[in-house]
């Protein structure tokens, strides 16, 4: 596959997650709320809206694309093409800055944190998630022990939905274990599917730029 057949299928990728639309129609009331009721005793229901199983699913078959090494089209391997790429400095500045600031959001911590003093210790969230829950959640901030957000996404990515990856799986696991962690898991890990999302589009526009040199 040459340079100009690979920015083609980045951007035909990009195209078909685009074709989303259940999973794009769901985007503007992605929410979570907390509700306090006396019947709880004074605990919180958490709830969350947002895309559904099925349109994630499909969402992330798609994104692997972009992530996966083995695919001429992941975010590393289109580095090397822009290097190579008869462009101007500025588009290959622009990409270089949207895969920055991937790799940067990714690699940051997420809401969970392991408690420091456990013998068999569960993912659980960080008080700053919500300043309501500190009790609730009993955090150990000390430990420094966070879930990046790459771990989320490749948790859940080869745990469940694109692989059966048999450590990935068991983490993934623990990290759903209670019905609270579950529902910030599922939001955390559709909100790092938008920011790949965005991330791919801001590609794309400067891919067609790039073709359209290309094709003359």
């Amino acid at each position: 596959m040459n340079h100009l057949e690979t920015l083609q299928l980045f951007n035909e990728k990009a195209e078909t997650l685009n074709q989303y639309k259940r999973f794009m129609a769901s985007l503007p009331g992605r929410k979570i709320e907390f509700k306090h009721s006396p019947e709880t005793l004074g605990k919180s229901q958490v709830t969350v809206e947002g895309p559904d199983y099925e349109s994630i699913a499909a969402c992330v078959l798609t994104i692997r694309f972009f992530y996966q090494d083995n695919e001429a089209v992941s975010f590393r391997n289109m580095k090397a093409v822009y290097d190579e790429l008869a462009t101007s400095q500025e588009n290959k500045n622009d990409f270089n800055q949207i895969r920055n600031e991937l790799n940067n959001y990714l690699d940051s911590d997420s809401p969970f944190v392991k408690p420091a003093t456990n013998a068999n210790p569960e993912w659980i969230l960080a008080s700053d998630m919500n300043e309501t829950f500190t009790e609730l959640f009993n955090v150990s901030l000390d430990s420094g022990n966070k879930l990046t957000k790459r771990e989320i996404l490749e948790w859940f990515l080869y745990g469940e939905y694109a692989h059966a990856n048999k450590d990935k799986k068991e983490k993934l696991k623990q990290l759903l274990s209670s019905s609270v962690s579950a529902v910030f898991a599922n939001y955390i890990f559709t909100g790092i599917l938008i920011q790949i999302m965005r991330c791919i589009f801001a590609v794309a526009a400067i891919n067609q730029d790039v073709i359209s040199e290309m094709e003359g």
